[in-house]
């Protein structure tokens, strides 16, 4: 049998297509943040706000969903009822938790300690001094 001559093939050309659009987890977050209500925003408000404000396909509809669920997933969107669960009912963004402040009084209190330490050591020391002067 005759070998066959290795042809490589042409490669097709990889079709670049990027998306005109930010992902779809930072456009849920502007929608919800842009559209500010107070009970939460609705799927159908955010998918709403996004078809209008960003050249998105027809698919959209289901990749919000996906995007919603994992958003909740990882806590960077909240359900604004208890009842509700995954990709269903109104979202909100989760509140900021108040930064921990550190305590600036223990440092205080260290130096008050430190400095009494040392008045009382003087103080002791004199102490000692004069009972040692009134046994001699």
């Amino acid at each position: 049998m005759p070998a066959k001559a290795a042809t490589p093939k042409a490669k097709k050309p990889a079709s670049a297509k990027t998306a005109t659009h930010p992902s779809y987890s930072s456009m849920i977050k502007k929608a919800i943040k842009d559209l500010n209500e107070k009970g939460g925003s609705s799927k159908a408000a955010i998918m709403k706000y996004i078809s209008a404000n960003y050249k998105v396909n027809d698919k959209a509809a289901n990749q919000v969903k996906l995007a919603l669920r994992r958003m909740v997933a990882k806590k960077e969107v909240v359900h604004a009822s208890t009842k509700s669960h995954g990709a269903s009912g109104s979202f909100k963004l989760p509140a900021k938790a108040p930064a921990a402040k550190k305590p600036k009084s223990p440092k205080k209190v260290a130096r008050q300690e430190a400095s009494c330490t040392q008045s009382e050591e003087s103080r002791h020391s004199q102490g000692s001094q004069e009972s040692s002067e009134a046994q001699s």
